[in-house]
């Protein structure tokens, strides 16, 4: 099961990484598509065409943005995370959290930059690459939490088994008669009273001797 939980990470955070390669961005200017810009482009930078009125097309290059290269190493970071197994959930978490911020966070930026590059004649549009990756990095992060929680729990239960198997055993251990539940869900020490306690049997008559006489208190005889 343990296996199978680690993999499920694997799995969403190597789904965030493919697509960085998809559109992320699309610039649009008077409703005219200018150009778009996958995950990758924005994490490293890359150049772009733009379309002019007159004459060839205009190549300029772009910086990478800061917010999407560290959501890219976030959802890296996260896979091998994931391949050491579910005892780094909570790295996995933080991971899967930190990128899904900072893509918000360029997302929330973007068309403001779009607007001053362009003089408030351009529009920055995300796409299905972006949608696609921050929903996979929050459910990351969510399947990381999940894991934890069962880890915790499984944690609890062994430290309960250990407590169980080094209850004394034989001579020393308590009968059931003399244990008993408390409404706390905790066991307590019953103390066995005298008439419980067990004196033998008389020789003669085979009567059950009910305190520590030397005599049978039916027949008389000498125990």
């Amino acid at each position: 099961m343990g296996n199978r939980k680690s993999i499920a990470s694997v799995l969403l955070f190597a789904g965030s990484v493919l697509c960085f390669f998809f559109p992320f961005v699309t610039v649009s200017c008077g409703g005219q598509k200018i150009f778009t810009l996958s995950g990758q482009q924005l994490a490293t930078g890359t150049e772009i065409a733009e379309p002019q009125v007159f004459g060839p097309a205009k190549t300029q290059k772009t910086d990478a943005n800061p917010f999407a290269a560290v959501a890219g190493l976030c959802a890296l970071a996260g896979v091998a995370l994931s391949l050491v197994g579910t005892k780094l959930a909570a790295a996995g978490v933080v991971s899967g959290a930190a990128g899904a911020v900072s893509l918000g966070i360029m997302a929330s930026r973007m068309d403001g930059q779009i607007q001053r590059a362009t003089e408030g004649m351009g529009k920055a549009n995300v796409e299905v690459g972006f949608v696609l990756t921050l929903s996979l990095l929050v459910a990351a992060a969510a399947w990381n939490i999940y894991l934890l929680t069962q880890g915790k729990k499984a944690a609890i239960s062994s430290s309960i088994s250990a407590e169980d198997s080094h209850a004394p055993t034989g001579a020393g251990a308590m009968s059931p008669a003399e244990r008993q539940t408390g409404n706390d869900g905790y066991s307590s020490v019953r103390p066995v009273s005298g008439a419980e306690e067990n004196f033998g049997f008389c020789g003669e008559c085979g009567a059950k001797l009910k305190d520590a006489s030397r005599f049978c208190s039916s027949c008389g005889a000498q125990v």
